[in-house]
């Protein structure tokens, strides 16, 4: 855990307890700028709130991956 040990902390799917992965964070990046998804939708596929989807779009969280 190298992200731990430099900066005191995990990010990503580092964590044990996220529920996504870098893989499907890109996915849903990519599916919501597509328009093919809205956020809802993404929310109920992906098992997460729609808020959650929202910080991702947003970039308050996972901002790390593109």
């Amino acid at each position: 855990m190298q992200d731990k040990a430099e900066r005191g902390t995990c990010r990503g799917d580092r964590v044990n307890t996220s529920k996504l992965t870098e893989p499907a964070v890109r996915l849903i990046k990519q599916a919501y700028s597509d328009g093919h998804y809205n956020q809802v939708e993404l929310a109920k596929i992906t098992g997460v709130t729609q808020v959650s989807i929202s910080d991702i779009i947003l970039g308050h969280n996972w901002r790390h991956v593109v």
